[in-house]
């Protein structure tokens, strides 16, 4: 492995987290998917907590957009 400059090894860090919490949020992202497409089990949960998941979901969906607008901002650094 080369020498890396204190830089580039917190970059390659961030780069890793951001890496990390990309995979996470989308699999939070298939569960989500998984429930919403079981519409027969949705017709049994109470309507207060299919609003806390529409909550978690909005969500979720910002958290990736944040994700994703930091990968790609690193990326036109590099």
């Amino acid at each position: 492995m080369p020498n890396m400059t204190k830089s580039n090894r917190e970059k390659a860090v961030k780069q890793c987290v951001l890496k990390l919490q990309e995979r996470y949020l989308r699999g939070m992202k298939k569960e989500e998917a998984s429930l919403w497409s079981n519409n027969s089990d949705l017709n049994n949960v109470p309507s207060e907590d299919l609003s806390h998941l529409q909550e978690k979901a909005i969500i979720v969906n910002d958290m990736l957009s944040d994700v994703f607008n930091k990968s790609t901002e690193k990326n036109s650094d590099i």
